[in-house]
């Protein structure tokens, strides 16, 4: 049969403090001087930064402007985003 451990060093042993729970990244994944990265809303998975970085090389054209103010003319939308009563929640 082995040996007990001794009073008190279970608790020791789980007393010490641990590695904090962030790290910086290898030099290879930081950004570089002078540039912040910055959080794309919606954006957890690979796909989608995929998707959201390939829409930069999408091109719209003055028809294409045409288009989307024919069926959305500008300042067509106006009012609260939420109802009046869930308006109020949100301004206390």
């Amino acid at each position: 049969m082995g040996a007990l451990p001794t009073p008190g060093a279970a608790a020791a042993q789980h007393s010490r403090p641990s590695a904090p729970h962030h790290r910086r990244a290898p030099p290879d994944r930081r950004p570089a001087p002078g540039h912040t990265p910055s959080a794309i809303p919606g954006t957890k998975r690979r796909r989608y930064l995929e998707e959201n970085v390939a829409a930069t090389t999408v091109t719209i054209t003055d028809e294409d402007l045409a288009a989307i103010e024919a069926v959305a003319p500008h300042g067509i939308v106006s009012g609260d985003r939420y109802a009046p009563a869930l308006m109020q929640n949100l301004n206390g």
